[in-house]
């Protein structure tokens, strides 16, 4: 389903925004005493939803995906650590207080998966590792740019992360795209497009200003 705002003719519905269909077949639903950009599944959308989980599971263990679980939650020092504060605070939930700490919302899983890497022992042989989970984050979008289902405060992705060698890497990306466009043609989904993102030239940040680590790193 694609999200668009133009109808198909002046003053007409569109019959392909999501939000209009969301509400003819009972799949969810918002509500002001719960926020903007936090829907709630209905049962038809809830059924859909896990149709769509067992799917995407299935095709991660295939393609030789380990699934791993992780608490929406940690210690800011966590994202300090991993860059994800100095980075991308602006997005994310203000920290909470329990007693002495602070504990934070998780934007993404990255730092979770690569604290479950670490908590095993791997030797170069076990490369490359592939790890996954649909894991839920949450993003303060400004409530002025949240809707439907296309832009949300909670959202659930098949997330993954592979560690890999330097030389793996094409074979891993290919297998990545490869994964994508299968699943694509499954569900019917097609004028998809990618984009790849590099780092600006040294010294030039663009308007954010925000990359992570030197230009070598990318």
């Amino acid at each position: 389903m694609r999200d668009t705002t133009a109808p198909d003719a002046p003053g007409a519905p569109d019959p392909h925004d999501h939000r209009q269909l969301g509400r003819q077949l009972g799949l969810f639903t918002t509500h002001p005493q719960v926020g903007a950009g936090l829907p709630l599944w209905l049962p038809a959308g809830s059924a859909i939803r896990s149709a769509l989980e067992r799917y995407i599971l299935d095709v991660e263990r295939h393609a030789g995906y380990q699934h791993v679980g992780s608490p929406a939650l940690a210690k800011r020092e966590l994202y300090e650590r991993s860059g994800h504060w100095a980075h991308y605070a602006d997005d994310m939930f203000p920290p909470m207080r329990l007693g002495d700490e602070e504990v934070v919302l998780r934007p993404m899983n990255c730092p979770h998966h690569l604290l479950v890497y670490a908590a095993l022992q791997h030797s170069w042989r076990d490369l490359p590792v592939r790890i996954a989970e649909l894991g839920t984050m949450y993003r303060n979008e400004r409530s002025g740019v949240v809707g439907g289902l296309s832009r949300v405060r909670a959202m659930t992705l098949n997330d993954g992360h592979v560690l890999c060698a330097p030389e793996q890497v094409p074979a891993e990306a290919a297998l990545m795209l490869q994964l994508i466009e299968d699943a694509y043609a499954t569900l019917g989904i097609d004028g998809h497009r990618y984009r790849l993102s590099l780092r600006d030239t040294p010294g030039r940040a663009g308007p954010s200003g925000k990359y992570v680590d030197e230009p070598a790193m990318w």
